[in-house]
């Protein structure tokens, strides 16, 4: 028989073959072969085997291993799942204690993009010149513009020693800059006391040892005799140890439930209190968009008792508990195994905390947490790249646009400075602010007020007219800010 031959009784053996499946496909439901073809492990090792052993492409074990756990985690939709090798896991970890490989700065976004919020000392982006207030437009060539937050950080990250090229805008201006990155270790609690009356804590992660840290700060600021009021910072804090959480409540609350458990069956389970503390002072708590996980855990559970006022905008919603199950690799399995509930069973997950007060704009935050925490005079300075606030220096920018010698503050700050109430009026396209003693309507085609990319200024001499206990001035280039 001839090699012709031979092929054309295979193409025929393959085309009768092919003719039974699909006949059998025809004439059995669909439902069956479901029922009979459940899938096992014992299939799926199987198929591992023959794929590595006959595929073409030569394949390897460790490539299908990879792609067979990123398809188990896929069908959850699950974010929080996560499975991480050796190394992944050092890597993160190191970030949850806030250690990191980068250039060292904060980031916040407006209607304008994605700017630099604070600039490290010791930092590579100190080194390189980069300022609080640079827009991000470009990294390694690439826009920034219209870009996710978390995919701008994944390029701006990399491996130590490595460059990384970013152009901002500053102004007007563009401008290029080429940084190495380096080992950046963020401060995880810092505090102040705003003149020796209302101290202030701020924590940027709830780390493995942040509960411990939190003690300490509190019990020095305990420790002035004059201490009548507490700010709470947890704006960006996107979470970390539950343990750290509780230990921070207990703090707060005495004794009951720091929140609830809720099981794939459905099922409740209280983490409880015991024996814990308490202030007799008025506490605030500052959130924002980026406040989640444990950050939620401890605003919610502190506004449910009402021991704290949560002040700023609505939270993340990530209210989700994931465990950590180490296997034999030296990887780890981040598992959600929860859902969890605030004290009065309020959902969180997808939703978030609603803040008792409503704030935007970062400053204006702090100025009425102040306030509220008890403050009964504020006083503000305006540098280039940083502001003051009772004599606390914040390392951010206070966006000033000068115009023909007037120059104009963002509206939400000036209504803050004077407890204002601030609203849009969309009738009359202008900003009302109300006081209990005063009203005034800026209107958007008036010279006092300006709208630049969603945001609106009022001139300082206009609203000064319109509230006469507003004080400002200008002392060698600094703005400073009162209220009679």
């Amino acid at each position: 028989m001839g090699k012709g031959d031979k092929t054309m009784r295979l193409i025929d053996k393959l085309r009768m073959i092919t003719a039974l499946i699909i006949i059998i496909a025809l004439l059995v439901p669909t439902a069956v072969f479901a029922e009979e073809n459940e899938f096992s492990f014992e299939q799926m090792a199987e198929i591992f085997e023959k794929l590595s052993d006959y595929h073409v492409s030569g394949v390897s074990e460790s490539e299908l291993s990879e792609a067979a756990a990123d398809a188990m985690l896929k069908v959850l939709n699950d974010p929080y799942t996560e499975y991480f090798t050796e190394e992944e896991w050092d890597a993160y970890e190191s970030s949850l204690q806030q250690n990191y490989v980068g250039i060292g700065v904060q980031l916040n976004e407006d209607e304008t993009g994605i700017f630099i919020d604070i600039v490290f000392p010791g930092s590579p982006a100190e080194a390189a010149g980069l300022k609080a207030g640079d827009y991000f437009t470009e990294v390694n060539g690439e826009s920034m513009i219209g870009i996710e937050m978390s995919e701008l950080v994944s390029k701006v990250k990399g491996p130590e020693d490595t460059t990384v090229n970013i152009t901002v805008k500053r102004g007007q201006e563009m401008i290029g800059f080429e940084l190495t990155r380096k080992q950046i270790q963020l401060p995880v609690i810092t505090s102040e006391s705003f003149d020796g009356s209302v101290g202030y804590i701020q924590l940027t992660s709830f780390t493995d040892k942040a509960g411990e840290l939190f003690v300490e700060e509190l019990e020095a600021l305990q420790e002035n005799e004059d201490l009548n009021g507490l700010v709470v910072d947890l704006r960006n804090n996107p979470g970390g140890y539950l343990h750290a959480a509780l230990e921070i409540a207990e703090q707060f609350i005495e004794d009951g439930v720091l929140m609830y458990t809720r099981d794939q069956d459905g099922d409740t389970e209280a983490i409880e209190i015991e024996d814990g503390n308490s202030l007799s002072i008025p506490v605030v708590v500052l959130v924002n968009g980026n406040s989640a996980s444990a950050s939620e855990v401890l605003s919610g559970a502190l506004q449910d008792y009402e021991i704290a006022t949560i002040l700023g905008e609505q939270t993340f919603g990530k209210g989700s508990v994931q465990n950590l199950l180490p296997l034999s690799d030296g990887g780890v399995l981040k598992v959600t195994t929860y859902e969890y509930l605030t004290p009065n069973q309020n959902k969180v997950n997808q939703v978030g905390i609603t803040p008792d007060i409503e704030v935007e704009n970062g400053a204006a935050q702090l100025i009425r947490g102040l306030y509220e925490a008890g403050a009964e005079q504020i006083e503000i300075a305006i540098e280039d790249e940083s502001w003051e606030l009772n004599g606390v220096e914040f390392k951010t920018v206070i966006d000033v646009i000068e115009e023909d010698k007037n120059k104009y503050v963002p509206s939400r700050i000036l209504s803050a400075i004077i407890q204002g109430k601030i609203t849009w009026n969309p009738e009359l396209k202008a900003v009302e602010i109300t006081t209990e003693e005063t009203s005034a309507t800026f209107p958007i085609v008036s010279e006092g007020l300006m709208n630049v990319n969603g945001t609106t200024y009022i001139d300082l001499s206009e609203f000064e007219k319109q509230f006469p206990d507003f004080n400002w001035g200008v002392n060698e280039d600094i703005i400073t800010l009162d209220v009679d």
